[in-house]
């Protein structure tokens, strides 16, 4: 097998697998999305789970500045706070109107 040869089966199998991620990225999206629209529950417990990954980030910055690690505590005070800025906006924006 020459080098070429070798490139085009690399590319072939490279193509392939970025196809196959594609599919499944969409199938994942679309599955989400008709979960999302449908379920209440599904909806509450998103949001719930991203709740709890932000107070998560409040609660390791304030252990990792106990610890002197003031770097890292603002970085994830910041993204916790960013996060929950985010979802108040988006509660806010996009409520959804009672029928």
């Amino acid at each position: 097998m020459t080098e070429r040869e070798f490139d085009q089966k690399v590319e072939r199998a490279a193509a392939n697998f970025e196809r196959r991620v594609e599919t499944a990225a969409d199938h994942l999206d679309k599955t989400v999305n008709r979960a999302w629209n449908r379920s209440r529950l599904f909806r509450c417990v998103s949001r719930g789970t991203s709740l709890a990954a932000e107070v998560g980030l409040l609660l390791i910055a304030g252990h990792l500045a106990d610890r002197g690690n003031r770097t890292a505590a603002a970085w994830c005070a910041g993204l916790s706070a960013v996060g929950l800025a985010g979802d108040v906006l988006t509660a806010i924006c996009f409520r959804r109107k009672k029928k």
